[in-house]
């Protein structure tokens, strides 16, 4: 490792400091796949990569605690490898303090304990869906359906992360990464400014980007690389949520009105912009309200994010003191073509993997990070690092939950095609219904159901001109599963850059007419 600033012992020991403390506490465009040809990796069938020499810090290296990453580093830790794990972030200041969704089959998926006690915030009773215009379509009993669970994300990844540093992990807070560190061809780590202001360059084996929304090293890896990053605002989302105790009488009084249900979400579609959401809570027994508004960062031209809950809460009345909240921007759309390299992988929303219908990404992270850790392991222990050895992850992810996030791209992009009083009439004619909403909040293959086409007719006799869009969203998920189903079992660049081709022709026309070009 080469440091500026920072001396090899320093670096090790702020790291052993930080884990043996935390210890002792016990937490667009359709992104093309250009490949060029690469000095030292395969370029087309048969071609294997250069046995690569090391000298390095960990035998993996993961730039980002959050979810994902602190997963990733948790499983590479238990068999044996040496994990190092970084973050701009101190541990105690680790995850935004906001609320977020996943759904509940994904912990154990992962083998992850699912969230309990005052890890989640509120458990709702009904879910109450309205059109933009206020009204009312349908109502989703929370009882019924294995729904997303709500939990405290800075509460859920210091949870992960003490995990990760009991398994031997080697945390460092402070250390914002900066550029990856690549050569021949390979990436070979990054470096960081640390927080005492000096620089500092760590290398390992395998490098795992994820960064989140600024996707530090995938966004700024070289051409040769073959990684595209998306940076068309048409798939931004801006969006801010806060948690509040609140005013018992004047929520008692709201709730006497009309203007909120107890131990209720409340779901508002389309009040921003065609793909833009108003959620909100209440509970009265537990003295708490929540809210969250989100849209296209583009709709920031007429009221930011901000200005939209304030609204939300001066109109509501009982919102008190705020417990917690943040917001930012997420990157929506389906996954990057192509999430590895040689020595690298991009994870969770680093690699586009949060789910374009609602935004939410912790699940993906987690599921990616578990798949990376995977490969990554097989990768070590065969002695090969190279994009060949490691792209067993992508083909796992992008044939089985990357298809279905694919597919809701094409629904969500066929939505935004649509005019804000568009939504609204599919909303309050029954063209968007309650169990297109569960299959969203669950992340299944969208698709009209046989069950629910007698309810859709007769919005579709009342509003004609919604058939064609109807029509061409279902053609289009249907070509995207097929496409997605036929993703590169094997490394090979011909047969990479031709998958991807084709992934562009599919999105192209839905990118354009959600555009409105």
């Amino acid at each position: 490792m080469h440091e500026s600033n920072l001396t090899r012992r320093e670096f090790i020991k702020a790291g052993t400091v930080m884990g043996g403390a935390l210890a002792m506490g016990a937490g667009l465009n359709a992104c093309a796949h250009k490949e060029a040809a690469q000095p030292g990796a395969e370029t087309g069938a048969g071609k294997t990569a250069t046995p690569r020499p090391f000298n390095g810090d960990y035998d993996v290296m993961i730039v980002g605690a959050g979810p994902g990453g602190c997963l990733a580093a948790r499983e590479l830790a238990r068999q044996g490898f040496s994990v190092g794990l970084f973050d701009a972030s101190t541990a105690d200041a680790l995850g935004k303090p906001i609320i977020i969704e996943a759904e509940q089959q994904i912990f154990r998926q992962v083998g992850v304990e699912p969230p309990a006690g005052d890890l989640i915030p509120y458990h709702p009773e009904r879910i109450r869906v309205f059109s933009s215009r206020g009204h009312e379509a349908f109502s989703i009993d929370c009882k019924a359906y294995a729904l997303p669970v709500a939990l405290h994300l800075n509460r859920f990844v210091q949870r992960l992360l003490d995990e990760a540093i009991r398994s031997g992990v080697h945390f460092h807070g402070g250390y914002r990464a900066m550029a990856p560190l690549t050569g021949a061809g390979w990436v070979e780590g990054a470096r960081f400014e640390t927080s005492g202001g000096g620089t500092a360059d760590v290398r390992a084996r395998i490098v795992i980007d994820a960064s989140g929304y600024h996707a530090v090293l995938a966004r700024q890896l070289p051409p040769e690389f073959g990684i595209a990053f998306p940076e068309d605002e048409l798939h931004v989302v801006s969006a801010s949520n806060h948690f509040h105790a609140i005013d018992a009488d004047a929520a008692r009084a709201a709730v006497a009105k009309g203007l909120h249900g107890d131990e209720e979400t409340w779901t508002r579609v389309g009040n921003y912009g065609s793909y833009s959401t108003v959620f909100s809570f209440l509970s009265l027994e537990r003295q708490r309200a929540y809210i969250l508004v989100g849209y296209k960062k583009t709709q920031e031209a007429v009221i930011t994010v901000g200005a939209a809950v304030e609204r939300f809460r001066e109109k509501q009345g009982y919102f008190g003191q705020e417990l917690s909240g943040g917001g930012g921007l997420i990157r929506i759309r389906h996954s990057l073509d192509k999430p590895v390299a040689n020595g690298f992988m991009a994870i969770g929303e680093a690699a586009c993997q949060v789910i374009p219908m609602h935004s939410s990404g912790v699940a993906s992270s987690l599921y990616a990070g578990n798949l990376a850790a995977q490969a990554a392991a097989q990768a070590l222990k065969g002695g090969d690092a190279s994009q060949k050895a490691l792209w067993p992850y992508a083909a796992r992810y992008q044939q089985a939950r990357g298809r279905t996030l694919a597919a809701m791209d094409a629904v969500r992009l066929t939505l935004e095609s649509l005019p804000p009083e568009g939504i609204a009439d599919m909303v309050e004619a029954g063209l968007m219904s309650k169990d297109d909403m569960i299959t969203a909040f669950q992340a299944r293959m969208p698709g009209v159901s046989a069950a629910s086409i007698p309810g859709r007719l007769p919005g579709l006799v009342r509003h004609p001109g919604l058939v064609p869009k109807i029509a061409g969203m279902g053609l289009a998920i249907e070509q995207v599963k097929r496409h997605y189903k036929r993703y590169p079992e094997r490394y090979d660049s011909d047969t990479v850059l031709a998958w991807s081709r084709e992934n562009e022709r599919i999105f192209a026309p839905l990118i354009e007419k959600a555009s409105g070009k």
